[in-house]
């Protein structure tokens, strides 16, 4: 169930968190999913994406970059600022 506490609504996504309806009735810890990383929805193409999909940092990245929260910044040659 989408716990309506956490939900952060962004022009290009959403990031939104889940739990067992009885923790989110009760607030029974004993009762709560573990390991329910929050969600990203992408607006643009409805894609979602768990969040532990998105630790390893050059993937955070990537993804930042393509939801568009930060801008890639390349020199003028086009050559990647990693090479």
């Amino acid at each position: 169930m989408i716990d309506k506490s956490f939900i952060k609504d962004h022009d290009y996504y959403m990031l939104f968190g889940y739990n067992s309806k009885e923790y989110l009735t009760t607030g029974d810890f004993s009762e709560s999913i573990l390991g329910n990383y929050p969600l990203i929805l992408d607006k643009r193409n409805l894609n979602v994406y768990r969040v532990i999909d998105l630790l390893n940092e050059e993937i955070v990245l990537d993804k930042m970059i393509e939801l568009s929260l930060v801008k890639k910044i390349c020199p003028p040659d086009g050559t990647s600022l990693s090479e």
